[in-house]
C-alpha cells in the first residue's frame, strides 16, 4: 500500500465538497460536527479521526523542541506532512477500521481556519490534496540516505504555502533533517499506538 492510496480518489474529496451536510457548502462557515459512519466506536470521547489529527498536530511539539518555531503557515504545513505519515501507519495497521478521509479533511480545513488562513474553501481543498500527494512522495523519497528534505525545511520554514521549491541552506537542513527524523519517529510510534 503506497502513501497516497489511503485516498481512494480525488472524487471522494469532491462528493465531500458537494454534500448538502458539508459546512464547505454552507455560508457561515462552522466546524463539522457528524459522527464518521466509518468510526462507530469511538476511542473515549475521540473517534479515531480525531485521536490520528491530534497526532499529526502533536507532531509540531517535537519538531519545535528538536529544532526551532514554525509560524501558523509553518504549522499547518506540519500537520499536511504527519497527517500522510499518520493516515499510511492508521490504514495499514487498521485496514478494517478505514478512517474517513472527508472527514479528517475537514479537520484539517478547520485547523486552516484557526491559523487564519486566508483562503476560498474549494481552493484551500484543493490545495490540501495536492500537499498530502506532495508529502507522500517527499516521504518515500527521505528512506534513501542521499536525498536531502530541501523542499519539506523550504515548505516548513522558508516559503509555507508556496510552490515547493528547495532550500540551498544546507547547514540548516541538516540540523532540521534530525529534528524532522524524530518528529517522523514520534507520530509513527503515536499512531502505532491507536490500533
Amino acid at each position: 500500500m503506497g502513501l497516497f492510496d489511503i485516498f481512494k480518489s480525488k472524487k471522494e474529496i469532491k462528493d465531500a465538497l458537494n454534500d448538502p451536510s458539508n459546512p464547505l457548502n454552507n455560508q457561515s462557515y462552522e466546524p463539522a460536527k457528524n459522527k464518521s459512519k466509518y468510526t462507530e466506536t469511538p476511542f473515549g470521547n475521540f473517534t479515531i479521526e480525531d485521536r490520528v489529527f491530534m497526532i499529526a498536530k502533536g507532531g509540531i511539539v517535537e519538531l519545535k523542541q528538536a529544532y526551532k518555531d514554525l509560524t501558523d503557515e509553518g504549522k499547518f504545513e506540519v500537520i499536511l506532512f504527519n497527517s500522510t505519515i499518520a493516515m499510511w501507519y492508521y490504514s495499514k495497521n487498521n485496514p478494517d477500521n478505514p478512517i474517513n478521509n472527508p472527514k479528517y479533511i475537514m479537520k484539517i480545513v478547520d485547523q486552516a481556519r484557526t491559523y487564519n488562513i486566508p483562503t476560498a474553501e474549494n481552493e484551500l481543498m484543493g490545495f490540501i490534496v495536492s500537499r498530502l500527494g506532495f508529502y507522500a512522495n517527499e516521504f518515500n523519497q527521505l528512506s534513501e540516505p542521499e536525498n536531502v528534505p530541501s523542499k519539506i525545511f523550504s515548505c516548513f520554514y522558508e516559503h509555507p504555502l508556496s510552490s515547493p521549491e528547495p532550500s540551498f541552506d544546507l547547514g540548516e537542513i541538516f540540523q532540521f533533517k534530525m529534528a524532522l527524523g524524530i518528529m517522523i519517529k514520534w507520530v509513527k510510534e503515536n499512531t502505532n499506538n491507536i490500533g
